[in-house]
């Protein structure tokens, strides 16, 4: 009963929110059925085929991933076992161990990263209760990390160039923000002169938040976007200023 329908949810005969809903388990075309959780965590359950297809990903849209589950994996399925492809499992095998996150893109360094790095901004009151930002690094920028304040909590994020630096920090904002203690990852780029991009990945969730710090003598203009949110992915934009009290770092 739990996995039958129990209640229409719509007549769209191409959407998988539209095929009715059981008890706490939607249903979906081709006599499958689902549990399902924000931004693309999926547990699909294929009776016809015996199988559970389980997904976690961080998507705006949850359909797409299910259509590829329709046109790519379900006709591959047959009702006998399929004989054994060793080289297309090698190949599936080299596959997967490439697979990544795009780290950010652009130049290792900036004629401006020696006047802005190891720099403390400062910002107004905001919505967003982002205190204040700092992008350190000791090895002359070969290596960033994101030293910031926001509603009172600290964060430091470790960066890497073309490449995911791992640390710990709270969430950036939202309603999830009260975990203080996340599995995180960094990596930055300069993609002009004038902007360090910085990517952070929370990597045990969906979240993903791009962070482009454009730089102008003592000022910084922040913008920040997430790839997914409950609610706009888009932040204001902020201004700060350097930190006169902090002076720079030696």
């Amino acid at each position: 009963m739990a996995t039958s329908k129990q209640v229409s949810n719509g007549t769209d005969p191409q959407s998988d929110w539209n095929q009715g809903y059981g008890f706490q388990f939607w249903r979906c075309r081709h006599n499958a059925f689902r549990g399902d959780g924000a931004f693309g965590q999926y547990c699909l359950v294929m009776p016809d085929q015996d199988a559970v297809v389980a997904i976690t990903s961080g998507v705006k849209d949850m359909q797409a991933v299910l259509n590829v589950i329709w046109a790519k994996l379900l006709p591959a399925f047959q009702s006998e076992a399929l004989p054994a492809n060793p080289a297309a499992l090698d190949r599936l095998k080299e596959y997967l161990v490439r697979l990544e996150v795009r780290p950010a893109q652009g130049a290792a360094t900036s004629p401006l990263s020696g006047s802005v790095i190891n720099r403390k901004f400062v910002f107004p009151a905001n919505d967003q209760q982002f205190e204040s930002l700092e992008i350190a690094s000791s090895d002359s920028g070969k290596t960033l990390t994101l030293e910031a304040r926001i509603g009172g909590k600290d964060m430091m994020v470790p960066c890497g160039y073309l490449k995911w630096e791992k640390g710990r920090a709270p969430l950036l904002g939202g309603p999830l923000a009260q975990f203080p203690d996340e599995p995180t990852a960094g990596t930055f780029a300069w993609p002009t002169d004038d902007t360090c991009m910085i990517q952070l990945c929370a990597c045990e969730t969906p979240f993903q938040t791009t962070l482009a710090l454009k730089f102008d003598g003592d000022q910084v203009t922040l913008d920040s976007e997430a790839n997914v949110a409950f609610g706009p992915t888009k932040k204001p934009r902020l201004i700060g200023r350097v930190d006169q009290v902090a002076g720079t770092k030696v």
